[in-house]
């Protein structure tokens, strides 16, 4: 019975998908949801719609993307002469461009002697040719162009702005926040499972050089420092993670942990590359988070395992005819 099940598990799902659209407003264009205003405003408000409407600010991370973003542009304003908000700014840092979720960018066009900052242009815009340039915020554009998560089941593993290493998916968030807020606010996001991330816990030399690598990348400084999942509150000495994960790897910096002042959670990035510190739980840092993928094939399975065992408590407690 069980192969008859997960087959039927596996067709419900197929055409559970079959009927996915993008968010209302928006058109699929090589697999990713865009949606083009063709009226002019500032970047504030360009970002504010884009979100309101379930999706964000394009933020091209390739090339390829960058010619997609043009293309649907150009069938929605005249390709001669349009001028379009993207989802990057450099205002919290000058000259350090980062997109609309806090990440560093990845990839741009920009026109040469571009970006000047010239009379505080800390937005991002881009023209026909594909070149982008930094122009004042509160410049009002031809238009701007959202992008939301197309779908499909293998880009759902992890979601949109999430990096995935090793079947979990990863997220640097640049806020300074307390370790127990920066906890809440990675447990505020959840996988297709429903499953809570949680403050990054490490296994191996090479999730700690990935989780340092990817800090570096979003936060543009090469050795930020940045709240991991660990902590002693419960028992003195023994750490453990914030999703329950058993800790049997460590990278401590060269004397830690100390307990100086009641130094109970850890840091990554303490005076070297990667290495560990633990400090003051009340203090103030960026924050790295970590979930699990959502592999739809295990989502399926375990449904299917579920049908099974109602079924068969179900026969159980059907009186069988004679």
């Amino acid at each position: 019975m069980y192969p008859v099940t997960l087959g039927v598990v596996l067709l419900l799902v197929a055409g559970a998908h079959a009927q996915s659209e993008c968010p209302s407003g928006y058109e699929l264009f090589d697999g990713r949801c865009y949606m083009v205003s063709e009226e002019g405003t500032c970047w504030e408000e360009a970002k504010a719609r884009c979100e309101s409407s379930g999706g964000i600010l394009a933020i091209p991370g390739s090339q390829e993307e960058l010619s997609s973003i043009l293309a649907v542009v150009s069938q929605h304003l005249a390709p001669e002469a349009f001028s379009v908000w993207l989802g990057f700014t450099d205002k919290i840092n000058e000259g350090v461009f980062l997109d609309v979720n806090g990440n560093a960018m990845v990839f741009d066009s920009f026109s040469p002697g571009e970006p000047n900052d010239s009379n505080g242009e800390d937005c991002v815009g881009m023209y026909p040719s594909g070149n982008m340039n930094d122009l004042p915020c509160e410049y009002i554009t031809t238009g701007f162009i959202c992008t939301a998560g197309a779908p499909e089941l293998e880009e759902t593993r992890c979601p949109a702005s999430w990096t995935e290493f090793g079947g979990d998916c990863y997220r640097f968030f640049d806020a300074s926040k307390t370790f127990d807020e920066s906890e809440a606010n990675c447990q505020s996001y959840v996988n297709n499972h429903d499953q809570p991330a949680h403050l990054a816990s490490i296994a191996c030399d090479e999730e700690n050089e990935f989780v340092t690598e990817l800090i570096a990348s979003s936060s543009g400084i090469d050795a930020q420092r940045t709240w991991i999942g660990g902590s002693d509150r419960d028992q003195e000495g023994t750490f453990e993670w914030t999703d329950n994960k058993v800790q049997e790897y460590s990278n401590w910096n060269v004397n830690q942990p100390d307990d100086n002042n009641n130094e109970d959670c850890i840091e990554i990035n303490f005076k070297n590359h990667g290495a560990w510190n633990d400090l003051p739980c009340s203090k103030t840092f960026p924050s790295i988070c970590k979930m699990p993928v959502y592999d739809p094939m295990t989502a399926c399975q375990e449904l299917a395992e579920q049908i099974n065992k109602l079924i068969g408590e179900c026969s159980k407690a059907v009186p069988s005819r004679k």
